[in-house]
């Protein structure tokens, strides 16, 4: 998973100046070269964001398979019911600044987060379903908003252990 992740970090900067320099070897060949090192440096950089992310995600958790995925999941089950499940998580997401995107009623609500210098921002939603009477199943995930996001320095994995945290407490 880990080397998957730079190889992926690392293509994304390198094969565009990687084609620039194919595109335009034969015309320019003076040009061909810097854009090949631009490529090569950019591809360099996405590299040791790639390993930032890897840092400081692992950090968070010690667990690095769990911290270097961008979506995560967690199913809950909570002792209210799936109203008052649905209220605090509408409350939650009112609290945290979330613009809600989408609700159903008393069973599904999606959220985004605002823009970050971590990322573009991470779609959270909140599915209810019911159990039993006083025991409501709640299953949370968090992803990107921009599905081509590969890095997020950990940024899902922490929204989705604070919601977590926020409804063991009530």
């Amino acid at each position: 998973m880990k080397l998957n992740l730079y190889f992926k970090a690392f293509l994304a900067g390198f094969l565009p100046g990687f084609f620039l320099y194919l595109m335009l070897n034969y015309e320019k060949p003076h040009v061909s070269i810097p854009a090949f090192l631009v490529g090569l440096v950019t591809g360099i950089t996405l590299l040791f964001f790639a390993l930032l992310h890897h840092l400081l995600a692992a950090k968070k958790t010690g667990d690095t398979g769990e911290a270097m995925k961008v979506r995560h999941q967690r199913d809950l089950d909570l002792k209210m019911t799936d109203r008052e499940a649905f209220n605090l998580f509408k409350d939650y997401a009112l609290e945290m600044n979330y613009k809600i995107k989408e609700e159903r009623t008393n069973a599904f609500l999606l959220c985004k987060t605002p823009f970050s210098l971590k990322t573009f921002g991470t779609l959270l939603s909140f599915e209810i379903t019911s159990a039993n009477n006083n025991v409501t199943h709640v299953k949370i995930n968090t992803a990107p908003w921009i599905s081509t996001t590969i890095i997020d320095f950990g940024d899902s994995l922490d929204r989705i252990q604070k919601a977590e945290e926020y409804l063991k407490k009530r």
